[in-house]
């Protein structure tokens, strides 16, 4: 998908729908860890999200888009 066709997505969502495609789109999440995360996964501080039983069964660390704060 465009750039352009994911912005029109995330304009029409809102809430929590809004949170989880933007977390699919932006942390390049795969839909079961994103199912597996927990508030204590979020490290907005840092701007970063800890991924656990990702790829390989380990721990992971990815970027966290400042703009999901306000979400």
């Amino acid at each position: 998908m465009s750039t352009q066709e994911v912005a029109q997505i995330l304009a029409a969502l809102h809430g929590r729908d809004k949170l989880i495609f933007s977390l699919l789109f932006g942390s390049a999440l795969r839909i079961s860890e994103r199912l597996q995360l927990r508030i204590k996964d979020f490290d907005f501080a840092h701007h970063a999200l800890v991924v656990h039983n990702g790829m390989g069964n380990k721990v992971s660390v990815t970027l966290l888009s400042t703009s999901l704060k306000a979400l």
